[in-house]
C-alpha cells in the first residue's frame, strides 16, 4: 500500500509540473495571439505611433516628397493584389541601420540606411511585403503583449499615455520566434506573386546583405531571431517562376533611394 501511495503522489506531482509546464507554454507562446486578435485596431494603431516615434518624429524630410511617394507606390502594389484588410500605413525614418519591422496596428518603419543597400524597388518590395506577413499575422501585438504584458495593455485600452516609458524601455528588446519569422516569409511570397513581383530580387538581397554583413545576417533582421539567411533565400528564390511586372520608373527609384538626404529633398514633387 505504501508503494502504491507513493507512486500515486508521483504521478500526481508528474502531472501537476506537467499542466505548469502547458500553462507557461500557453502564457508564453498561445495566450499573446490569442489576446493580440481581439484588441481593437483603434488601439493597436496608437500603439504602432507610439512605437513609430521612438525612431525618429515625424520629419517630413523623409515621410514626403517623390521618393516618399515611391516607396508608398511600393506599399500600395504590394497591397493591391489581395484583399488584406486593413491598409498597412509606411513611415519612412532617417539613419545608418539597415532595417524595417513591423509595429501593432499594421505600421511599417523602413529604415533609409536599408533602402540605400538595395539595388531594385523589387528589393524593398520582398522587405515590405516579409513585413505586411508579420502584420497579417498579428505578430507585433502578441510580441508587444509577450514582452510588456496586459498591464501596459490596459493602459492603453483606457486611452493613458503613462506607459510610453515603459514601452520605450522594452520595444528594442523585442524577439520574434524563428517560426514566426518562416510564416512571414510565407506570407512574403504569396503577397509577391499576387502583385506580379518577382522574389528572386529578395532571395538575392538576403544572401548579398548576409555576405555584407560581419556576423552573416543582415538587413531584414527586424528584431532578430531570423531563420538562416541561406534557408531564407532559398525559399525565394525556388519559386517557380510567373508573369512579374516593373514597380517603379527609373526616376522614381533614384527619388526612393535618395530619400532623407539633401539630394532626396531637392527631388521632391510639387503635387
Amino acid at each position: 500500500m505504501q508503494v502504491m501511495k507513493i507512486v500515486g503522489l508521483a504521478l500526481i506531482g508528474a502531472s501537476l509540473a506537467f499542466a505548469a509546464a502547458a500553462l507557461f507554454v500557453l502564457t508564453m507562446f498561445e495566450a499573446p495571439k490569442l489576446v493580440a486578435r481581439w484588441i481593437p485596431a483603434s488601439i493597436a494603431g496608437k500603439i504602432g505611433l507610439q512605437g513609430v516615434k521612438l525612431f525618429a518624429s515625424a520629419d517630413p524630410d523623409c515621410n514626403e516628397g517623390a521618393g516618399a511617394a515611391a516607396l508608398r507606390r511600393i506599399l500600395d502594389r504590394l497591397q493591391s493584389g489581395a484583399d488584406y484588410g486593413q491598409p498597412f500605413k509606411l513611415h519612412i525614418v532617417g539613419g545608418e541601420m539597415e532595417n524595417s519591422f513591423a509595429l501593432p496596428g499594421r505600421h511599417i518603419v523602413l529604415v533609409s540606411g536599408l533602402i540605400k543597400r538595395t539595388n531594385a524597388p523589387e528589393e524593398i518590395a520582398g522587405v515590405l511585403a516579409h513585413e505586411m506577413g508579420h502584420g497579417l499575422e498579428k505578430d507585433p501585438e502578441a510580441l508587444f503583449i509577450r514582452n510588456i504584458g496586459m498591464k501596459i495593455l490596459l493602459k492603453f485600452l483606457a486611452w493613458g499615455d503613462d506607459s510610453a516609458a515603459e514601452f520605450r524601455a522594452m520595444l528594442l528588446q523585442m524577439r520574434y520566434s524563428r517560426d514566426a519569422e518562416r510564416s512571414a516569409d510565407a506570407h512574403a511570397i504569396a503577397i509577391l506573386k499576387r502583385a506580379r513581383i518577382s522574389p528572386e530580387f529578395a532571395g538575392d538581397f538576403i544572401m548579398r546583405a548576409a555576405a555584407q554583413s560581419p556576423t552573416g545576417e543582415g538587413a531584414l533582421d527586424d528584431f532578430g531571431a531570423h531563420p538562416a539567411s541561406e534557408e531564407r533565400a532559398r525559399l525565394f528564390l525556388s519559386q517557380p517562376p510567373y508573369p512579374a511586372e516593373p514597380i517603379l520608373t527609373a526616376a522614381e527609384w533614384t527619388a526612393a533611394q535618395t530619400i532623407c538626404d539633401e539630394s532626396g529633398l531637392r527631388g521632391k514633387s510639387s503635387g
